[in-house]
């Protein structure tokens, strides 16, 4: 008996699908694909979550958005996301905005952000070359969600009562606001 030979045009779904019943069935199958590996598309379904490799996808993102050093590279990091997979949930935009406020830290000589309740406490390294004298108007301009504490080493401690924020993303843009009037203070 001779063998029927079968031609398939197509390496998606389908094209793969309809080549591994014609095999089965005895058939000498030739698959066309004009990109360089077949079920290429196939792996980008669903935002990537069909492709084997998403983890490391996931986990390369994630290493990314850890290495965030300015506001620049959160606002591009960002966007590829958006343009990528969308509007990120909600705990993708937390992660962005501690990375981000994290850089914004770093920057303003911050030492350690620390929640207790309805307190964060701001320390600044004990080096930190700011100009202390713009302090009394950053206090001002948050009244009674800011004060300076000066124990032995002082620290600033952000009320977060009375501002009843919603998620966490909320408490961190109040974080971000006062890192950035912090920055403004930075020696040159």
């Amino acid at each position: 008996m001779k063998q029927i030979r079968v031609c398939i045009i197509g390496g998606g779904a389908s094209g793969l699908i309809a080549s591994i019943f014609a095999a089965k069935e005895g058939a000498a199958v030739t698959l066309l694909e004009k990109n360089e590996k077949p079920a290429k598309k196939l792996l980008m379904t669903g935002n990537g979550r069909c492709n084997f490799t998403n983890e490391y996808q996931k986990l390369d993102i994630y290493k990314r958005i850890a290495g965030i050093e300015s506001e620049e590279e959160y606002e591009d990091m960002l966007e590829e996301l958006m343009d990528r997979f969308g509007e990120p949930p909600k705990a993708v935009q937390n992660l962005l905005a501690i990375a981000n406020l994290k850089a914004l830290a770093h920057k303003a000589y911050i030492k350690e952000i620390k929640q207790n309740g309805t307190d964060v406490k701001i320390t600044m390294f004990e080096r930190a070359k700011i100009d202390g004298a713009g302090f009394p108007q950053i206090l001002d301009k948050y009244k009674n969600n800011l004060k300076m504490k000066l124990d032995e080493v002082p620290y600033f401690m952000v009320s977060l009562k009375g501002r009843r924020p919603k998620e966490i993303l909320d408490v961190l843009n109040i974080l971000h606001d006062i890192l950035m009037d912090f920055q403004e203070l930075i020696l040159k």
